[in-house]
């Protein structure tokens, strides 16, 4: 009888303890779009010159926080100013989202995460086109927090790396301070504090490179989930997580008081 009371008791341990640990869910950040480059497409990722979307920061991040509110707006080339081959940067790339999409109201976040194709322009270029695209997102997703992250770099090409230091990392914390808006501490430096995170181009990360830029991302998240749930007047996460599986806990204790109430009936009878 004792081993029947252990494992009554076992299980309703279990039951309360499952999921209480991460009782935060990511999506309850709501709907997040991922606005980026060739480094969101995963490109060279196996130095092939193919695009691994699968396994680009974005999507990464977004699997790292078992996310699945997310869409993204990434292609190769683009920047706030700089256009690809196919005429497109970050505002065609939103506006291309805009209108094959229903669900503006939904998006949360937004996430702008690149920079590394605008140092081939002017800071002045940058932030005049910058403020436009940001003024578009702000009118096109009402209900949307917008973050910004300049993440790029060249792994030996001392040049590129002024000019993303002084062009694209500076416009972009401009830009976040003038809108209004969140700068990403630290994402200048993702990639360029670590051995190793590029391919043989030495300009798209490789696969060490795309899991730095994810979990960034992911912990940045994180930490806007929590502090989400720091102001909300809701109860705790946790509570939440009690009120949905109610019954099971219900169960488990009347489980637990009837083991209780037959082990102490056998004893008495002895």
């Amino acid at each position: 009888m004792n081993k029947i009371l252990s494992l009554f008791l076992a299980i309703l341990l279990a039951v309360f303890s499952t999921n209480t640990a991460a009782a935060a869910r990511i999506d309850d950040l709501g709907k997040v779009l991922f606005v980026g480059d060739s480094y969101c497409m995963g490109a060279n990722l196996n130095n092939d010159g193919g695009e691994h979307v699968d396994e680009g920061w974005a999507v990464l991040a977004a699997t790292q926080l078992e996310m699945t509110n997310y869409a993204l707006a990434c292609s190769g080339g683009t920047g706030f100013f700089n256009k690809n081959e196919g005429g497109q940067d970050y505002l065609s790339l939103i506006q291309d989202y805009v209108n094959n999409n229903v669900d503006m109201d939904s998006v949360r976040r937004v996430i702008i995460f690149a920079g590394y194709n605008d140092q081939w322009h002017s800071y002045d270029e940058v932030m005049i086109r910058g403020e436009e695209t940001l003024r578009y997102i702000v009118e096109n997703f009402p209900n949307a927090q917008i973050s910004i992250g300049m993440v790029g770099w060249h792994e030996t090409n001392e040049q590129y790396q002024q000019q993303l230091a002084n062009i694209s990392s500076q416009a972009y914390r401009d830009l976040a301070s003038y809108m209004g808006m969140e700068y990403m501490e630290g994402a200048e430096t993702v990639l360029v504090d670590g051995e190793n995170l590029f391919s043989n181009d030495g300009l798209h990360p490789n696969r060490a490179g795309q899991e730095r830029m994810a979990a960034f991302v992911a912990n940045y998240l994180n930490e806007k989930l929590q502090e989400q749930y720091a102001t909300e007047e809701t109860p705790e996460p946790i509570l939440k997580d009690i009120d949905k599986k109610f019954p099971i806990y219900l169960v488990a204790i009347v489980a637990v008081i009837i083991a209780i109430v037959v082990f102490i009936r056998l004893r008495l009878k002895h």
